[in-house]
């Protein structure tokens, strides 16, 4: 077995959930920007079969797949999650990371 798969069972082996959770996201992610969209696809489903990286900690990587999901038009099996539409997520996004101060005061009437 060579050194990095070595290192990365190791990692794994140790790591709490959610430590093996980030490490999941991460590894997805970068498969699927790096344009290997069905292999992430795979280990979000391995994920998601023992519990793994399906919180609501994930909202922001997740609505990142959904994205990439309706635009491929490739999804996982068994997402443990409601589906948005890629209209609500971009606003939702653009609220919430370009105008987080409106947002608060459209909630709280101050600001």
């Amino acid at each position: 077995m060579n050194n990095r798969i070595e290192l990365a069972l190791k990692e794994i082996q140790q790591a709490d959930t959610n430590e093996l959770s980030n490490l999941l996201i991460g590894i997805a992610t970068e498969w699927a920007t790096a344009g290997y969209l069905d292999q992430a696809n795979k280990l979000l489903e391995n994920a998601w079969s023992y519990q793994l990286a399906n919180s609501k900690d994930y909202y922001y990587s997740f609505q990142s797949f959904q994205v990439l999901w309706k635009i491929s038009g490739r999804e996982p099996k068994n997402i443990p999650f409601e589906l948005g539409t890629v209209e609500q997520i971009e606003q939702y996004n653009w609220e919430d990371l370009f105008f987080p101060r409106q947002v608060v005061a459209d909630v709280s009437g101050k600001v």
